[in-house]
């Protein structure tokens, strides 16, 4: 078995730019490459995202075809999702759902990304649903 020292998405798009500023201004990552054709940004808590314009001549033809903006969900988990609601949702962002408690023991909202990506933010109220903890990750 392989042991990742990373993993991140790869999304290809020709809306490099729009998809810097929503990650950059909402979410606090930092560009670590950022060249027209090609951009990864990295957060200081490990996470990092991907951004291929399509049809670069410099990548394999498997990477050449732009996403379909449809079926991508970008989900991050934060502390209390009330507050980031305020701070990420309206004027500025595009509600898809608003603040919902779930029944399995989630609360989250949904927000329309830039390159058609569905951002999900999400807050788990039972301790053992959260990614963190030991319960979930079965070291407990």
């Amino acid at each position: 078995m392989i042991k990742p020292k990373a993993f991140f998405p790869l999304v290809v798009t020709d809306e490099l730019a729009a998809c810097r500023h929503f990650f950059v201004s909402k979410f606090g990552f930092q560009p670590a490459f950022d060249e027209d054709w090609y951009l990864h940004l990295v957060h200081e808590g490990g996470a990092q995202l991907g951004f291929l314009v399509p049809d670069h001549p410099s990548q394999p033809s498997a990477l050449h075809p732009r996403f379909a903006r449809e079926g991508l969900v970008f989900s991050f988990e934060v502390e209390n999702v009330d507050r980031a609601f305020e701070e990420l949702g309206p004027p500025d962002a595009d509600v898809v759902l608003p603040p919902k408690t779930e029944p399995w023991g989630q609360r989250h909202f949904l927000l329309a990304g830039p390159a058609g990506i569905v951002v999900d933010v999400i807050q788990n109220l039972d301790p053992a649903l959260d990614a963190a903890s030991p319960a979930a990750s079965g070291a407990a």
